[in-house]
């Protein structure tokens, strides 16, 4: 099942179950550096994914 749809980049519900649950079992046992690294690669992760997902838009649409 495709919960988010940007431009052919999809998220599964499954993926994010996952997340979920991962988090669930560190979130509580994370320090607050920890847990502002964690956040610091999520971040970085989503602006990877974004950049990529507007390099193909600008390409496909220069085609």
């Amino acid at each position: 099942m495709i919960i988010k749809n940007f431009n052919e980049a999809t998220i599964t519900a499954d993926a994010v179950d996952k997340v979920k649950e991962f988090h669930k079992e560190i979130d509580n046992k994370l320090t607050v550096h920890e847990f502002n690294e964690l956040l610091k690669f999520y971040q970085n992760v989503l602006l990877r994914i974004e950049n990529e997902t507007i390099t193909e838009v600008d390409h496909r649409m220069s085609e």
